[in-house]
């Protein structure tokens, strides 16, 4: 199939056919993800692709993806959501998305997809082993919740992990806290579009990589939401987890390896 692609499309996207092959599998395990966890789409695609592409290439791949996975989701997230902690999680993310990505445009491609790479290990590790305590949810805590998010939007489109966290700590059902992290995904890509617009990350290139990806994400997303159970939620989370460390971590060793 991708051998059948024509050429003109395959230099526009500069994958070869095994990068192309490797790209739509590791997007379609991602869109799984995304589709029974809520999150980490961003995260699994940034950590597997970043050893055919440096991070402010996958950024608008990363933005483009969560579009799509989050309009496919829009009505889950409408459903059980909580609405004035997503507004204000947005607020503080529209503030730290322009600072990530500030610094990922001025960083050299090694030093920055180490930070990539180091930051989901750390996120996913927090989640998987780390017991979060319950938190109010003051305004203040949920603006500064969304700024981090942004930073690490910017940084590596992965402010979703942080928010996650930040549910965790809160009473809120698993239907609720999957919804509330839908809502913020779709509801922060307008302000994270408008900053990678401002930093020219869009170009023919990325539009055409998102576009041949985009099927795979899609695909991926309505399986996983097919899984959705609420009851098994904390099983899902783990298994997402384990599988986003793993697949960080190789990369993180690969990369290393491959600098020395």
């Amino acid at each position: 199939m991708i051998d059948s692609l024509p050429d003109s499309i395959l230099q526009a996207t500069e994958f070869s056919s095994g990068e192309m092959i490797f790209a739509l599998v590791c997007c379609f395990v991602a869109g799984a993800v995304r589709g029974f966890a809520g999150f980490a789409l961003s995260a699994l695609i940034m950590s597997s692709l970043v050893v055919i592409l440096p991070p402010i290439q996958l950024l608008p791949i990363c933005f483009a993806m969560e579009t799509l996975a989050g309009l496919m989701m829009l009505r889950s997230g409408f459903k059980s959501a909580n609405f004035g902690t997503v507004a204000w999680l947005v607020l503080g993310s529209m503030i730290g998305v322009p600072i990530g990505a500030y610094a990922t445009v001025h960083l050299p491609v090694d030093v920055s997809k180490m930070i990539v790479l180091a930051l989901i290990i750390l996120l996913a590790v927090g989640q998987l082993f780390i017991s979060v305590p319950k938190l109010g949810a003051s305004r203040a805590i949920t603006i500064a919740t969304g700024l981090a998010a942004g930073v690490a939007t910017g940084l590596a489109h992965v402010g979703g992990m942080i928010i996650a966290l930040y549910v965790l700590a809160q009473n809120l059902t698993p239907t609720a806290s999957r919804a509330t992290l839908v809502l913020f995904l779709l509801g922060g890509t307008l302000t994270t579009g408008i900053s990678l617009f401002a930093f020219d990350f869009f170009n023919a290139q990325a539009l055409w990589r998102s576009l041949l990806l985009a099927p795979a994400v899609a695909i991926g997303v309505i399986m996983g939401s097919l899984l959705f159970n609420p009851t098994l939620q904390r099983h899902y989370r783990r298994f997402c987890l384990t599988l986003l460390i793993g697949i960080a971590l190789t990369s993180l060793v690969g990369s290393l390896l491959f600098r020395a």
